[in-house]
């Protein structure tokens, strides 16, 4: 906002001065403003851009506070990092659902919301510290915890730890609070644990920088093959990553999401052949080996009181076979199953309001499931949850069934059906609810762009501008 220089009409004298001075062409109390002589008071100086900020984003977080305040829940997003000065700093994101209404107070849509409220200085790292600063921020903002309904963080052990971490210590404020960690953190442990162990991807890996290695690499058949198992692991997470970051993407779409990338991922591991010709047509294309190089095999020392030698594998097809292509994508499969339990048993937890599930099910499992989450959920659903979610199935059973999210339901109930929001209200509730929780931690993440605010020349900004 400011430049190297507070003076009008210099090539460096920041965003500010520049628009004033673009503006003054067009507007007669401007242009006679910045006509005056220097001495005169002319509100350009550094103190009073810095007020202006000040003004301009309590505006703007009063009009936010408002409307977390406004909504039945909300969610905590939160992740640290450092600035340019190794300042920790806290990213304050708040996840809520608002329902947008039209001049005649009509709904038009349901929008989910991820608001950035600003940088928090963490002096504490520790899980006891960090919950000190997030219900800090949450009561500066005069907000209640006790309508907080998820938290999202990464997998640290301060903040997931299930006994002591910061999630454990929310929940015990707000048990109602579900924590989720972040999938796409998840998403990036699992592809780093899938090449942690096979040395040959370390090839790959570390060879971008020798052009000539990388050429005689290139003409090797088990060179290529590792190309083609990456770059089909990494355009089916690649997908499943994009999506993710979405914001609107909620637990129930991630989890059939991360569903198909393992059915995908499980499909290409049992078809070895196809994937084989895949490399062989590349190679042939790049001009390299359409066979695999047979290597020398190191046989195990005989002793006099054995029978035989340890079986080693000869061919080098055979051991790629077991020893990467099939190692690699059963730790991924295995990773993409552990990895997102705790999403999978939310999921589980308000399955009674995914579409599929409104469709299939019995009245009785219907009811029943609907009774579980009333019980667990008894501060914001009535018990009349599963009696009006039964009424819901049977009058609109058929706009159900071309409905592919929670969120698509929510819109068909307020927005599209929006007379009958008030004979379902439990179900609208449930539907805000679910929509609230969130997925992943990308919102915060995104925020870390400190070095367009605080660069090097700004290392010295005061943590109140920030």
């Amino acid at each position: 906002l400011q430049g190297h220089r507070e003076a009008l009409g210099h090539a460096n004298s920041g965003n500010f001065l520049s628009i004033v001075e673009l503006l003054a062409k067009y507007g007669p109390v401007l242009k006679q403003l910045v006509s005056m002589p220097s001495g005169s008071i002319r509100y350009f100086s550094h103190t009073i851009q810095d007020e202006l900020i000040e003004v301009l984003s309590k505006r703007i977080e009063e009009s936010i506070v408002k409307e977390i305040k406004a909504a039945p829940f909300f969610s905590v997003i939160m992740d640290t990092t450092q600035d340019i000065s190794k300042t920790d700093q806290l990213s304050q994101i708040f996840r809520n659902v608002t329902i947008e209404k039209d001049e005649r107070n009509v709904a038009t849509g349901v929008k989910v919301n991820e608001s950035f409220l600003g940088f928090q200085e963490i002096c504490d790292q520790s899980a006891s510290g960090l919950e000190k600063k997030i219900i800090s921020c949450i009561e500066q903002k005069d907000l209640d915890i006790s309508k907080c309904r998820g938290q999202g963080y990464d997998g640290a052990s301060n903040m997931s730890g299930v006994y002591s971490g910061m999630q454990a210590r929310i929940s015990k404020k707000e048990p109602n609070a579900e924590y989720v960690h972040c999938a796409t953190h998840n998403l990036n442990l699992t592809l780093n644990d899938s090449v942690r162990g096979i040395p040959e991807f370390r090839i790959v890996l570390l060879s971008k920088s020798a052009d000539e290695r990388l050429k005689k690499l290139m003409e090797n058949l088990s060179f290529v093959f590792l190309i083609v198992l990456q770059t089909k692991i990494l355009e089916t997470v690649n997908a499943v990553s994009k999506l993710l970051q979405s914001k609107d993407t909620d637990l129930y779409k991630a989890a059939k999401l991360l569903c198909k990338a393992t059915e995908d991922l499980s499909t290409f591991q049992n078809n070895f052949k196809e994937a084989k010709n895949s490399a062989i047509k590349l190679s042939e294309k790049w001009g390299g080996q359409t066979k695999s190089e047979e290597k020398h095999v190191r046989k195990a020392k005989r002793h006099f009181d054995k029978l035989c030698e340890d079986e080693r594998l000869a061919d080098s097809e055979s051991f790629f076979k077991l020893n990467v292509f099939y190692t690699c994508l059963d730790i991924i499969n295995a990773q993409l199953s552990n990895r997102f339990q705790s999403l999978q048993a939310v999921v589980d937890k308000f399955s009674v309001i995914q579409p599929n599930t409104l469709i299939s099910a019995s009245d009785e499992d219907l009811y029943k499931e609907a009774e579980k989450l009333a019980n667990q959920f008894n501060k914001d659903i009535s018990p009349a949850f599963p009696r009006q979610l039964l009424s819901f199935r049977s009058c609109l059973k058929s706009e159900i069934s071309k409905q592919s999210s929670v969120k698509d339901l929510a819109n068909m109930l307020i927005v599209d059906s929006n007379a009958l929001a008030s004979s379902f209200s439990e179900v609208c509730t449930v539907f805000l609810l679910f929509l609230t929780i969130p997925v992943t931690v990308a919102s915060a993440e995104r925020s870390f762009k400190l070095k367009l605010i605080k660069n090097y020349l700004g290392s010295t900004m005061g943590q109140e501008r920030l």
